[in-house]
């Protein structure tokens, strides 16, 4: 069994090292000295990693015995195959390991696994993981003993010791304030472990936000009305309560008046993920978003407005609420969102019918709920474009263009 435990710990520690060296190369801004240091500091995250797998393979193999053995190192081998390649998706996408987000959107499983094949064609991948999973657990298991003798099985509680171990305290060693080289430090399970601990939920009433009736600023917000948002905000800036008043004012702007012929449309477009590079550089922007930059040069166009956020709800909220990406969690999944100030319900106070088009899943990320809630009179879906997208398919076959017409499960074409 030693043998097993040498070779299964030197093969885990040796694809760890050679996953965080590739990520410190993606990280030229930083010197070699201080990737260096990420690098040995992340030894001690593998460490402790490599405890919470032994601990896993601990507990199978205690409860199935020899006879299991196999088919538990399988599943454990997936295991590691998929936190492998998620840490370097995530790393790739985000410059971070996987953790809180992962978590967030586990909760929206079905869409994720939809996401998932429409993007990589995850249903093609997964029978052939799977088979050599069971190929690397065949051959791992020659390692293994004929039988768990009374010691093996003393080793067994010894990894399960270390694993309790690690749940309970274990933590990357920070390097300094350097967000990116913290995250070369650390690794997806001990990201995830911490996402597990923390309660988020802790942060709630520590900032501002829109109490009831009644509440003072004081007491965690001051309160607003359901359909006053500004106001509301105003007075709790002041120190005020929130005036119950109805008139809104929008900074000079002309309140619109559909009966004075003079009706205009406020078009808010959200683009995320496109790059920034594609948007700047004007040759760029004229091939991939021509209908868009039309837009810019014909209407208001605001070049120093942003909303940050680690992902999609929460550059939304920025955008819609006017708050930055704050601790703890997004303002979708907070009781009380729909007493929060909101842009769509200070327009619809002034006259606009507003419409949220997405087309994406309707309640990915509790989306539907969120905007009919801060205000949104009316949303489209995927499923509305069905018209659209058999005009532009057609037209695809008939002129053999190849973007005419394309969808994902967060969105569809729309240039």
């Amino acid at each position: 069994m030693k043998t097993f435990w040498l070779r299964f710990a030197a093969l885990c520690m040796v694809l760890w090292f050679g996953l965080r060296a590739a990520l410190a190369l993606s990280l030229p801004a930083q010197s070699a000295g201080d990737r260096l240091v990420g690098m040995g500091l992340g030894l001690g995250s593998d460490l402790q990693a490599l405890a919470l797998l032994g601990g896993l393979l601990a507990v199978g193999f205690l409860l199935t015995g020899r006879r299991l053995a196999i088919l538990w190192l399988a599943l454990a081998v997936a295991f590691f195959a998929l936190m492998f390649a998620t840490d370097a998706l995530y790393w790739v996408e985000f410059q971070t390991r996987v953790g809180r987000v992962a978590l967030h959107y586990i909760v929206y499983f079905r869409e994720v696994v939809q996401f998932a094949h429409e993007q990589i064609h995850l249903a093609y991948y997964v029978p052939p993981a799977l088979a050599l999973a069971w190929l690397a657990a065949r051959w791992m298991g020659r390692w293994l003993p004929s039988t768990f003798t009374p010691a093996h099985r003393l080793g067994f509680l010894g990894w399960l010791t270390a694993a309790a171990l690690v749940l309970a305290f274990g933590q990357a060693w920070p390097t300094g304030h350097s967000r990116p080289l913290n995250q070369l430090a650390s690794n997806g399970y001990l990201e995830m472990l911490f996402a597990a601990r923390v309660d988020l939920a802790a942060w709630d009433g520590v900032y501002w936000g829109c109490g009831t009736a009644g509440e003072t600023a004081a007491d965690g917000g001051a309160p607003c009305a359901a359909d006053d948002g500004l106001e509301a905000m105003k007075g709790a800036a002041s120190g005020a309560g929130a005036s119950a008043s109805h008139s809104q004012d929008l900074g000079g702007v002309p309140t619109p008046n559909p009966g004075a012929g003079e009706f205009r449309h406020l078009l808010l477009v959200i683009e995320e993920s496109m790059g920034g590079e594609n948007w700047r550089d004007p040759q760029r922007r004229r091939k991939y978003m021509p209908q868009l930059a039309a837009l810019a040069q014909r209407g208001l166009y605001f070049d120093s407005v942003y909303a940050t956020g680690s992902r999609t709800i929460r550059g939304l909220e920025a955008i819609l609420n006017g708050y930055p990406p704050l601790p703890g969690k997004a303002l979708s999944q907070r009781q009380g969102f729909e007493r929060a100030p909101s842009l769509p319900r200070v327009l619809g106070n002034a006259g606009f019918h507003t419409v949220f088009v997405y087309a994406g899943w309707p309640n990915f990320t509790n989306f539907f709920n969120y905007w009919r809630g801060i205000g949104f009179q009316e949303m489209l879906q995927r499923k509305d474009f069905a018209e659209r997208k058999a005009e532009l398919v057609m037209r695809q076959e008939q002129e053999g263009c190849e973007d005419c017409w394309f969808e994902t499960s967060w969105g569809a074409a729309d240039e």
